[in-house]
């Protein structure tokens, strides 16, 4: 009997090994690059007969800091001809042609907001 309970413990770990291995959550990998700083809202590309296919995800998965961001190099990645990619411009909220001089991604500078200390001046005596 204490075999038939040990043998039981055993598949039991096991089976719980394998479950939670097989049905983990998706580890999303972090973007590289905020949301906040791109360009754009939404990325596309416009074909000959006027069907449009959104690869705002794969974009934003494929960007970092100092790259530059052209249709030449959106044709190149997602091995596309004859289609005219189109944003949307985060300020306007218009759809664009994306420009053929591209976009550069640049790490934005930190805001005075960013550069403040919640910790008070050492050099700021006010007991006088």
């Amino acid at each position: 009997m204490l075999f038939v309970a040990w043998l039981y413990r055993q598949i039991f770990h096991c089976c719980r090994r394998v479950d939670s291995f097989l049905f983990a959550p998706v580890k999303t990998q972090e973007l590289q690059v905020p949301v906040s700083s791109l360009p754009w809202l939404w990325v596309g590309a416009t074909y000959p007969d006027g069907v449009t296919v959104e690869f705002t995800n794969e974009v934003n998965e494929n960007i970092e800091f100092g790259m530059h961001i052209t249709p030449e190099w959106l044709d190149d990645i997602f091995d596309l001809t004859d289609v005219t990619w189109r944003y949307l411009d985060p300020k306007t909220l218009e759809e664009k042609d994306f420009p053929s001089t591209g976009f550069v991604i640049d790490d934005p500078e930190p805001t005075n907001s960013e550069i403040k200390s919640d910790s008070p001046d050492p050099l700021n005596n006010h007991t006088e």
